[in-house]
């Protein structure tokens, strides 16, 4: 059995914990902790740990009401008023709000918005420029990376998809991209590639045997 780890004392963000996980909720233990805005919350050890708590929930409130505010600051009174909007909503909403369902993948693992975006949708669009058409979404170049103008495009689906690091690299003519861009320039069956490299074989097909005459 993995050995608990005591928590009392130590800060997650806004949170400092005040007691021992001995306080049970709903089958459940929790701590007592103390916001930096004075409010006390019960937290469950494993949810503080995680990252999935960091304040009372007056994080949470503040990016709202920023947001709010700024909708109404650059004319935006309805979320769909553009897709660029749109796209600068929700990439806040996954680094911030913490009931966001994709947060874990963002915001929960350090991934934040640059300060002259964060609070600024004119900048962001300087920056970013219109959306160049209905399959394009906004991708960062470094999926590690934060949400910044050096980091980040509009891109299509299939660039963005080349773009996850779960994407195998091979080198061509002297120049490393992955191995669908190599595939498509080559005209290489893709799955084939892929299964040669997995075996530790080179990702291009031997060429064909040619039969001595005589």
């Amino acid at each position: 059995m993995p050995k608990k780890i005591d928590v009392s004392g130590m800060r997650f963000g806004r949170l400092l914990v005040l007691s021992k996980p001995d306080i049970v909720r709903r089958g459940r233990r929790h701590v007592e902790c103390q916001c930096d805005c004075g409010n006390i919350v019960f937290v469950e050890p494993r949810v503080l740990r995680a990252g999935h708590a960091t304040s009372c929930g007056c994080y949470h409130r503040e990016v709202v009401s920023a947001i709010c505010a700024n909708r109404l600051k650059h004319g935006h009174a309805r979320q769909n008023d553009s897709p660029e909007y749109v796209a600068w909503i929700h990439m806040k909403s996954r680094c911030y709000r913490e009931r966001d369902s994709k947060f874990h993948l963002y915001g929960g693992r350090g991934i934040s918005v640059c300060e002259r975006w964060l609070n600024d949708f004119s900048a962001f669009l300087a920056d970013m420029g219109p959306r160049p058409s209905p399959r394009h979404s906004i991708d960062r170049i470094d999926v590690n990376g934060d949400y910044c103008s050096a980091n980040c495009r509009w891109a299509t689906p299939k660039q963005q998809s080349r773009n996850k690091t779960r994407h195998r690299l091979v080198e061509i003519d002297g120049k490393t991209m992955c191995l669908a861009e190599a595939c498509e320039r080559t005209g290489v069956n893709y799955r084939s590639a892929l299964w040669r490299l997995n075996n530790g074989l080179n990702w291009l097909p031997p060429p064909p045997r040619t039969e001595r005459a005589g």
